[in-house]
């Protein structure tokens, strides 16, 4: 782009060299910005120099207290929980489905809607007892899509 127009490139020539570290500025200063060293008499504290000082804090948050990351351990968490769930589907003791996809819900309303017991629905769909109480009435219903 810079050969095509002869204007930018004039003005990127004349911008010169950059700075290498992003927070660096002559008339501002940042928490990541190195810290003066106080200068004491110390010969050994001298020698040292900037080995001494603390590390800047990190410009990343907490990963314990990132929301973002905290939301997609969630998802992975309910994830394996899913796939545990159906892969202990018909075996002895397995008390049904936490988790269950649209499908699943989509047949327990209908059946639901002309009359069938919930406690029905949930053995005879592998959903876990009590889960159908979660969608109240009112809630969560079928609903027909025009073409």
């Amino acid at each position: 782009m810079d050969v095509r127009d002869p204007a930018f490139a004039s003005r990127l020539s004349s911008l010169g060299a950059v700075q290498p570290n992003p927070h660096y500025s002559p008339t501002s200063r940042s928490q990541f910005d190195p810290q003066p060293q106080s200068r004491r008499p110390n010969e050994s504290q001298q020698l040292l120099g900037d080995m001494m000082q603390a590390p800047p804090q990190s410009a990343f948050p907490d990963p314990r207290n990132n929301p973002v990351l905290r939301v997609l351990e969630a998802r992975q968490r309910i994830a394996d929980e899913a796939e545990g769930e159906i892969s202990n589907v018909g075996r002895r003791g397995f008390e049904g489905r936490k988790y269950v996809d649209a499908g699943v819900i989509t047949l327990a309303l209908m059946r639901q809607s002309r009359g069938e017991p919930v406690a029905r629905i949930e053995n005879s769909l592998g959903i876990k007892k009590g889960r159908l109480s979660v969608l109240m009435p009112g809630t969560v219903g079928a609903m027909a899509l025009d073409s």
